[in-house]
């Protein structure tokens, strides 16, 4: 008997482009073994109609609250997988296509190798325009990124281990992923890479409910500096909590706590270049990020083995040293350290963004803050 896979479908307002993600689902060697799981995020959508479109497919529709966001939304194909009783379960968005006809089939013949195999990764394809226009497609070759897509997951490992998305607006998926590796970090279970090229992800879609393209200071997207950092911080913080409370001698935890600290360091320096109007607040955020989760995990890591985490981080991301030297980070480092972290003073700081940058983080239905807020219940 095949083991069924079930591919879950965070969709809002997707009418538009999920029937060209169901075609590529479709026409899948494993498509009678395939659950597709679609959880709508827009009561207002109806997809009924796709059960007379695809006949051949097995649909399960799921409703969530108005705009939850796409991390409930997956949770909520999570527990379908689970009564559902699925072997293993895929993520894609609603705008996002499945590359060839034996995407699943490759990816189930890979992690059923092994019985420690607890998920499956592939190369996944990003679109691109070039400066005619033209549209194309770069294959991006880190398969250790945090994104959900081009993976294959045991559910029941899901299950036993209650792992799920972050609820926050971005970087859910980030999460998921840094709770199933740092668990695993030490055990027998693996993780198995295939050099396949899987899925395509149309990066900037307005259809796309991870995604928004809203754009600003010479089209810098706000999801790469403000809002991208910030969910990164409370998913690195959830994720490492996480994974200290399954394993409390877990020493991957400070390799990957620092790596978030070094990430911290390149994206404040960046954004000083490429989008001035967040450096104050990212400056801000990096402390807090310090103070809530560095000093708690890696207070005692020695100034070479941090030095050895920087260098591999600077390569792994192909920046170059010249724009990052090692010194300035040291120095960035210590002031960080030793400045006294303020929630206030970063509520305060984000309360005078300019009104086109609230609205950009409104539309996005990323965190806003107001000095009124509590800043707690946010951050902790």
């Amino acid at each position: 008997m095949k083991m069924k896979v079930a591919i879950g479908i965070p969709s809002y307002k997707a009418q538009k482009t999920i029937e060209e993600c169901l075609s590529s689902i479709n026409i899948q060697s494993f498509r009678d073994n395939i659950d597709v799981i679609i959880s709508n995020d827009n009561p207002g959508d109806d997809y009924s109609y796709l059960t007379k479109m695809f006949p051949k497919l097995n649909f399960t529709f799921l409703p969530c609250e108005h705009n939850a966001g796409p991390g409930v939304a997956r949770n909520r194909a999570i527990e379908a997988a689970i009564q559902n009783q699925d072997d293993y379960i895929m993520f894609m968005d609603a705008d996002d296509v499945l590359y060839h006809p034996y995407v699943v089939e490759n990816m189930h013949k890979s992690i059923k190798q092994n019985p420690n195999y607890i998920q499956c990764q592939a190369i996944f394809l990003q679109t691109f325009k070039d400066q005619q226009g033209n549209t194309g497609l770069a294959p991006q070759q880190n398969l250790n990124h945090p994104w959900s897509f081009a993976r294959l997951t045991s559910v029941p490992f899901l299950k036993e281990n209650n792992i799920r998305f972050g609820t926050q607006p971005n970087m859910e998926d980030g999460e998921f992923n840094w709770k199933i590796h740092l668990l695993i970090d030490g055990s027998q279970l693996q993780v198995c890479y295939i050099k396949d090229y899987a899925y395509v992800w149309k990066e900037g879609s307005e259809h796309s409910i991870t995604r928004t393209g809203t754009e600003i200071n010479n089209g810098i997207p706000i999801y790469n500096f403000g809002m991208c950092q910030i969910g990164a911080s409370m998913a690195a913080k959830s994720a490492a909590e996480f994974a200290l409370s399954k394993n409390p001698f877990n020493g991957n935890i400070q390799k990957f706590i620092t790596e978030q600290m070094i990430g911290h360091y390149f994206t404040y320096y960046e954004s000083i270049e490429k989008c001035p109007k967040f450096s104050e607040q990212l400056w801000w955020l990096s402390k807090w990020f310090y103070h809530n989760c560095y000093v708690k995990f890696c207070q005692n890591i020695p100034q070479e083995v941090l030095d050895k985490f920087y260098m591999g981080a600077l390569a792994s991301k192909g920046r170059e040293l010249s724009k990052f030297p090692e010194l300035t980070f040291r120095q960035w480092f210590d002031k960080i350290s030793t400045e006294e972290f303020s929630m206030e003073q970063l509520v305060k700081i984000r309360s005078k963004l300019p009104p086109e940058v609230i609205e950009a983080e409104r539309k996005s239905g990323s965190l806003t803050l107001e000095a009124k807020e509590d800043p707690l219940k946010i951050f902790n």
